[in-house]
């Protein structure tokens, strides 16, 4: 369970995400979460909006259970597909393509003029990251 923090967003949504449990998020703060814009959370999450929640807590139980088995592994399968996209260390990363792990969205979003520019595949060595020839981390 995802409840709000004292900030908007909360690390029990990654801590959820890394564990592969289906975050189920108590309030809006989904729109806040880390490349919302490239991660349909709504596609692995339950939300629950926090009125309902705090109206009503104890239907919480009940909703999950109603929940079909294959919309719950369908979910699984998109949780599973958005990880790498989320965490910075998941395992097995390696597969994933082009401009679709962590480091390769944190560089997208935090240096965008080096994307528009054509800049190379953001590639991993030795725990460094480098666009082409250039040292970004270290």
């Amino acid at each position: 369970m995802v409840p709000a923090g004292d900030t908007y967003i909360s690390s029990r949504l990654y801590s959820a995400i890394g564990a592969g449990c289906l975050p189920v998020i108590i309030g809006d703060i989904i729109i806040h979460a880390a490349f919302n814009a490239r991660v349909n959370y709504t596609s692995f999450a339950v939300v629950i909006p926090e009125k309902d929640f705090v109206r009503h807590p104890q239907n919480l139980v009940a909703l999950l259970r109603r929940i079909p088995p294959a919309e719950v592994l369908r979910r699984q399968e998109s949780l599973a597909k958005a990880r790498p996209k989320i965490l910075f260390d998941v395992a097995n990363n390696t597969g994933a393509a082009a401009g679709t792990n962590f480091l390769e969205l944190a560089v997208e979003q935090c240096f965008p003029r080096m994307a528009r520019c054509g800049a190379q595949r953001v590639r991993h060595f030795n725990g460094s990251a480098f666009i082409g020839n250039s040292m970004l981390l270290q």
